[in-house]
């Protein structure tokens, strides 16, 4: 399920989660994601930002990934790793302007993979029970979260 906006913000585990924005996302969409970004964090969370269904991006979307990684980078509790896949109009841009500033990784099995702040990773992680409306929830910005048992 997806909100106004059609992002969705998709529970891993207590402290990790992944914001899924496919389609074009711009300016018009950078307060929303920032919002999203911003309840994750709350959580003391692992912040996976999955571009892998987003087909477009502008500096927006850019400036709201640094201040999540700005973010993330003063608190040690949190952590931001963006999934842009190569070849595509996001990781193009990404690489073209913030390479090496923010963490981009090819695929979700890679963020995954990372590790931690705790020093742990979030392998191992149970596959989401699918059409669990138990575990949705519309938030206030349009932004739908969903929580996977663990």
């Amino acid at each position: 399920m997806s909100g106004d906006r059609g992002i969705e913000v998709e529970w891993l585990g207590e402290h990790v989660s992944v914001v899924n924005a496919p389609g074009e996302r711009d300016a018009a969409d950078a307060e929303a994601l920032s919002q999203s970004f911003d309840e994750v964090f709350r959580q003391g969370s692992m912040l996976i930002v999955d571009l892998s269904e987003t087909t477009f991006i502008d500096s927006g979307i850019i400036g709201a990934l640094m201040e999540a990684q700005a973010h993330a980078q003063r608190d040690q509790q949190d952590d931001l790793i963006v999934v842009a896949p190569p070849g595509r109009h996001p990781r193009r841009i990404l690489d073209l302007t913030v390479h090496g500033i923010l963490p981009v990784v090819d695929d979700l099995d890679a963020a995954l993979a990372r590790p931690q702040p705790n020093g742990d990773n979030a392998n191992g992680l149970r596959p989401a029970v699918e059409n669990n409306d138990s575990h949705s929830a519309v938030r206030p910005s349009g932004v739908t979260a969903r929580r996977r048992p663990v």
